[in-house]
């Protein structure tokens, strides 16, 4: 049996329940996010279903692995929707496993999953909103009743969404198109959406299913004719962005105190590379009524700190005419190009605004390393 005897952090009324039968797994979990939320662990779906019927009032959100001995996540995800569908709910799978991830939109009811390997920054937003909508839902019936936001019809959205991406990853896409398209999907605000009367689910779908396989479609197009970086011919990060930013409308470079990190080059291919990218952002940052984003290099990333959340109604905007916003089909396929081309974005929400981080990694391990980066982290304290 696993440990769930864990101290909460102050400031959090709900769990999360995290179930994985890697005892590793469940370690990383904790010491990643146990400053931040309440966190029980279980060993497999059998136990967790246990621990959920002990304690489903105190529990808020679910995370579980797919492929785990004696049940599945989506069947224990669909257990628990039976009992209580309040209660938000993430599967944990790698993209191998993505016809499940598929199937447990609808069986399990679930809210987003995350691949593996995780990358962190993203599980960390991913887990804040879940807990937020879960907060949400607890309120839903005063909300309800005074027509404030109607918290189903959030999450409905936002599992059409899921499902209309999910699918186009399954008939039209490639691996490295499920980390891109997790980035990109983080960048957008729920604002307007919970609002909304007369809602055609089915055409909502259908759109989004075509704009992410038009977007699939164009960057494979794309990348059958791009060039591969080459470590041997190395580029200063700051000499490659302001190369890229030329003509965009915003972008503040920050004078970096060392030039001794380096990215991939020539500086010129990854010049071309990243120019995608800074028009998006450039036409990001210009719906935010004076806003700006700043360019600041660390040792080997680079971060654009945006003065403000520029995308708070991108979810809405997904939903309702994803093809006639040029700026969303832009940024996701700038994304797609970064991580095609061995870079690395993560997302941080600061108090100012939202933080897009950029890396490039020589030797990067791929989407099958599964818990290599899990094993490295816990490996101090196994």
């Amino acid at each position: 049996m696993s440990d769930n005897n864990v101290v909460p952090p102050a400031g959090n009324n709900y769990y999360i329940l995290f179930v994985d039968d890697e005892e590793k797994t469940r370690k990383a979990f904790l010491r990643l996010f146990q400053d931040e939320f309440k966190i029980l662990l279980a060993g497999d779906g059998m136990e967790g279903f246990e621990i959920f019927q002990e304690r489903k009032d105190e529990i808020g959100v679910i995370v579980t692995d797919q492929k785990m001995p004696r049940e599945t996540g989506v069947k224990f995800l669909s257990r628990v929707a039976e009992v209580d569908s309040d209660i938000v709910r993430i599967l944990s799978t790698a993209y191998a496993e993505l016809d499940a991830a598929v199937a447990g939109v609808n069986e399990g009811g679930i809210y987003r999953y995350v691949t593996k390997p995780w990358d962190v920054p993203e599980l960390e937003i991913t887990l804040r909103r879940a807990m937020e909508l879960f907060t949400l839902r607890k309120q839903s019936v005063s909300e309800s009743n005074s027509g404030g936001l109607d918290v189903d019809q959030l999450l409905l959205n936002q599992n059409v969404t899921n499902l209309a991406f999910s699918q186009a990853i399954a008939t039209d896409g490639m691996p490295v198109f499920m980390r891109a398209g997790s980035v990109f999907l983080g960048m957008l605000g729920r604002k307007g959406l919970g609002r909304e009367e007369g809602v055609n689910w089915t055409t909502r779908y259908l759109a989004q299913s075509q704009f992410f396989k038009d977007a699939f479609r164009e960057s494979k197009e794309i990348l059958s004719g791009q060039g591969e970086l080459d470590w041997s011919r190395t580029a200063p990060p700051a000499a490659v962005i302001q190369a890229a930013v030329i003509g965009c409308q915003r972008i503040e470079l920050q004078s970096s105190g060392s030039e001794s990190s380096i990215w991939p080059g020539p500086a010129p291919s990854l010049s071309e590379i990243l120019r995608p990218l800074m028009v998006a952002f450039s036409a990001m940052v210009v719906q935010i009524p004076g806003g700006t984003c700043r360019v600041v290099s660390n040792f080997n990333t680079v971060d654009f700190q945006f003065s403000g959340y520029p995308l708070e109604n991108g979810q809405h905007q997904l939903a309702v005419s994803p093809d006639t916003n040029m700026v969303l089909g832009e940024l996701l396929r700038a994304c797609i190009l970064i991580e095609a081309s061995g870079g690395r974005l993560s997302l941080f929400k600061r108090d100012e605004g939202l933080t897009i981080r950029l890396g490039f990694e020589k030797d990067a391990p791929s989407d099958d390393a599964g818990l290599a980066a899990v094993e490295q982290l816990t490996s101090a304290n196994s």
